[in-house]
């Protein structure tokens, strides 16, 4: 029964397994490969087999979205966290980078790979990526954090439709991957509840800094920054390259069109971060229930992308209403989520 099998879902009890569905994760970077991947590969043999993967990511998302929740607030509040507070969100993103590692294994362990599975993992890592980024960002003074969810939701986005036409995945270099993107959200908070200056000294010594320019611009925040922003171009760039005119999906010019309306009624408010990284999280979230159901690249685009159309330019229309606009834009996500999984599970009980 379709509806029992959904309701087992949302608990999450059911895997919807298959011993058929296969999923390929990326090389990694130098790091992953030569220090986390052999610890993790040790790690999973440890874990009762009663715990389920889906589980596994689900706690996993709801520890790093909460711990990202407690920094929005804290930011909105003009309050700043105390140095408890920072070590533990510290913790809690180790912990989510760890069991988002270990799910896939444990998946593979027990014979319980599922597009299920491959959904809810990707799916949960591109939103609280996208929130996490901009509240390290903003959390380390660095300047214009929002730019960061525009630019990381291109490269998300490209990087799961590079996986949706080639059926292969690339998740960075050999010198920094997702991984190493993890790793800075347990790093950043940690570093900033004991170091609190470390993100505005600067990089160069006062005697060499050229003249007349200003202090901030050679601060670790602003280096960071840079390097950041090369980074995802570089990677923009490659993406490019590898996909060639397919780099002009529906997906890919919605969510473009999605990013210009909500910087046309830009505000710096947590509600407009909250409300871009919705919106750019459902747009990628289109593909990324594509690939789990081998859907070819033409027949992506669904129902859910012409709801989160409209969110925009509420948005940009309705000012005086932006929290709930927000809010909303949370509920819709969610409710796409549900409405995506529903989706792969009858397209696999058709398939069966």
């Amino acid at each position: 029964d379709l509806k029992l099998q959904f309701l087992y879902f949302i608990v999450p009890c059911n895997q919807m397994s298959t011993t058929t569905y296969t999923y390929t994760p990326a090389q990694g970077s130098i790091l992953f490969r030569h220090v986390l991947e052999p610890a993790y590969a040790r790690m999973v043999n440890y874990l009762p087999r009663w715990l389920t993967p889906n589980t596994m990511t689900t706690i996993g998302i709801i520890l790093t979205g909460g711990a990202a929740a407690v920094m929005l607030e804290s930011f909105r509040s003009g309050n700043p966290l105390s140095t408890e507070a920072l070590v533990v969100i510290a913790i809690v993103n180790l912990i989510y980078m760890t069991l988002d590692n270990l799910d896939g294994k444990q998946a593979r362990r027990l014979k319980l790979s599922s597009p299920i599975g491959e959904y809810l993992d990707h799916g949960g890592d591109c939103w609280t990526s996208l929130l996490s980024t901009w509240c390290m960002f903003r959390l380390a003074g660095a300047p214009f954090p929002e730019y960061t969810v525009a630019i990381l939701s291109v490269v998300t986005m490209l990087v799961h439709l590079y996986h949706l036409v080639t059926d292969k995945t690339t998740l960075g270099g050999d010198f920094f991957s997702a991984d190493e993107g993890m790793l800075t959200f347990s790093l950043v908070p940690l570093v900033h509840a004991f170091f609190p200056d470390f993100w505005s000294s600067s990089v160069i010594p006062q005697a060499y800094m050229p003249e007349g320019a200003p202090d901030r611009c050679f601060s670790v925040a602003y280096v960071c920054t840079a390097i950041f922003f090369l980074g995802q171009v570089a990677a923009i760039v490659d993406m490019f390259r590898s996909l060639g005119t397919k780099v002009f999906h529906e997906c890919v010019i919605q969510l473009v069109v999605t990013l210009v309306i909500m910087f046309l009624g830009f505000d710096s408010s947590i509600e407009w971060v909250v409300t871009t990284t919705m919106l750019s999280s459902g747009c990628i979230h289109i593909v990324i229930s594509a690939s789990c159901l081998k859907l070819p690249a033409e027949k992506t685009f669904n129902n859910t992308a012409l709801i989160l159309t409209g969110v925009p330019v509420v948005w940009l229309v309705m000012p005086q209403h932006r929290f709930w606009v927000a809010a909303a834009s949370v509920g819709l996500h969610g409710l796409q989520i549900l409405y995506n999984c529903r989706q792969i599970i009858v397209f696999k009980a058709r398939k069966e």
